[in-house]
C-alpha cells in the first residue's frame, strides 16, 4: 500500500517535478535544476498563502525513495513522476484559483485592467482590447459557430467572446474553482456558454469544433506538441486554431534569429500538418508591459486600501520580471494562426 505524505512533503515532491518540467528561473529564465535555493526561491510562486516547511521533507522523500540526491540536485525517479506530476498539477490549479479569487474581489484589479488593456474582463495575460480584435478577425468567429476557450480561468473573456460574436463558446480549465465561478456567473447564457474543469489532452469533448483559441495557455501545458495535436484532432476540417505565445531567448541575438517556425508551438504546428501563419506582436507587447508597471504604481495605494497586497505584490512581480526581459530584448511574441485542411 502506498505510503501517505504529509502536505510539506507532497509540496516538495510537486515543486521538484515543476522544476524539472520547466527547468528555468522564474525571474531570468537561465537554466535551472532543483537544488534546495532554487526550491526556496521558487516555492511563494506555487504555495502563495503558505510558509513551506521542507526541512524534514527533503530526508522523508529521500528515505521512501520517492526523491533522489545527484550532488546539490533533487530528481523525482522515472517510478515516482507520474505521482509527482499529479501532485503538481493540483497544486498548479490550487495557486491558480488563488489567484483568480484575489481578482475577482479586487476593485483595484477593474480600474487596472480598464487601464491596462482598454477594457475589464479579469484578464490576467496580455490581452488587450487591440490583440482580442486580432484574434477575431483572424477566426472569423460567427453566430452558431462552435468555439473552444483553452484555459478560459473565470471565462469572463469566454462570455464577451460569445456574446460579441453569438458563437456558442466552451471554456476548459484545470482550475475548479474558477470554472465553478463561470459557471455560476452564467448560468442565464447556458444555451451558448459552456464550462468545464480539465486538461485539454485527456479529456473527451462530445463534437469538434469550428474554431480553437489558446491565450498564453499552450505553453503551459505539460507537453506542447501533444497539446496541438490534440487541439487539431478537435477541429473539424477547415477550422481554425489560434494561439497567443511569448517566447524567451537566452540573449538579445539569439532573440533577433528567433522565427516563429522555432518555437515549441510552431514546430508542433509544422509537425502536425497544419498550415499556418504568424503575427509578430513584439512591439504590443512591450507597451502592455510598460503600462502594466504605469498602472500599478499609480493604483498602489488603491489595492493597499482595500486589502489586496499580495495580488498587488503579484503584479509587480510579474511586470518587473518582464520589463527586465524586454530591457534585454530578449522576448518574442506571435499570435499564431493554423488551420485544418
Amino acid at each position: 500500500m502506498r505510503s501517505r505524505l504529509r502536505e510539506p512533503e507532497q509540496q516538495l515532491l510537486a515543486l521538484v517535478r515543476a522544476v524539472e518540467r520547466r527547468p528555468r528561473h522564474w525571474r531570468t529564465g537561465a537554466p535551472v535544476t532543483a537544488t534546495k535555493r532554487v526550491l526556496a526561491e521558487h516555492g511563494p510562486l506555487f504555495f502563495p498563502d503558505t510558509a513551506p516547511r521542507w526541512q524534514y521533507a527533503f530526508d522523508v522523500l529521500v528515505a521512501r525513495g520517492l526523491l533522489q540526491r545527484r550532488g546539490r540536485t533533487f530528481v523525482v525517479p522515472a517510478a515516482q513522476r507520474q505521482r509527482a506530476d499529479r501532485l503538481r498539477r493540483r497544486y498548479t490549479a490550487r495557486a491558480f484559483d488563488t489567484l483568480l479569487r484575489r481578482i475577482g474581489s479586487s476593485a483595484a484589479y477593474g480600474v487596472f485592467c480598464s487601464r491596462v488593456f482598454g477594457m475589464d474582463l479579469g484578464q490576467y495575460s496580455l490581452t488587450d482590447t487591440k490583440q482580442l480584435e486580432l484574434l477575431l478577425e483572424s477566426l472569423r468567429l460567427r453566430r452558431g459557430m462552435r468555439v473552444l476557450d483553452v484555459g478560459c480561468g473565470v471565462g469572463r473573456l469566454t462570455e464577451h467572446v460569445a456574446d460579441k460574436t453569438g458563437a456558442h463558446v466552451t471554456g476548459v480549465d484545470l482550475a475548479p474553482k474558477a470554472i465553478q465561478r463561470a459557471c455560476a456567473r452564467t448560468r442565464s447564457k447556458r444555451r451558448r456558454l459552456r464550462f468545464v474543469v480539465g486538461d485539454v489532452v485527456s479529456r473527451r469533448f462530445r463534437a469538434s469544433f469550428d474554431a480553437i483559441y489558446a491565450i498564453d495557455s499552450v505553453y503551459y501545458t505539460d507537453d506542447v506538441a501533444r497539446t496541438v495535436r490534440k487541439l487539431a484532432s478537435l477541429l473539424r476540417s477547415g477550422g481554425r486554431l489560434g494561439v497567443f505565445c511569448s517566447e524567451l531567448a537566452p540573449d538579445a541575438r539569439e532573440a533577433r534569429r528567433l522565427r516563429p517556425t522555432d518555437t515549441a508551438v510552431g514546430r508542433a504546428l509544422h509537425e502536425h500538418g497544419l498550415t499556418f501563419s504568424a503575427v509578430d506582436v513584439t512591439r504590443h507587447e512591450r507597451g502592455i508591459w510598460r503600462r502594466q508597471r504605469s498602472a500599478a504604481r499609480r493604483l498602489r495605494s488603491m489595492f493597499i486600501h482595500e486589502g489586496s497586497q499580495a495580488l498587488l505584490a503579484e503584479i509587480e512581480r510579474e511586470a518587473d520580471r518582464a520589463a527586465a526581459w524586454m530591457d534585454e530584448k530578449r522576448v518574442k511574441r506571435w499570435f499564431y494562426t493554423a488551420t485544418r485542411t
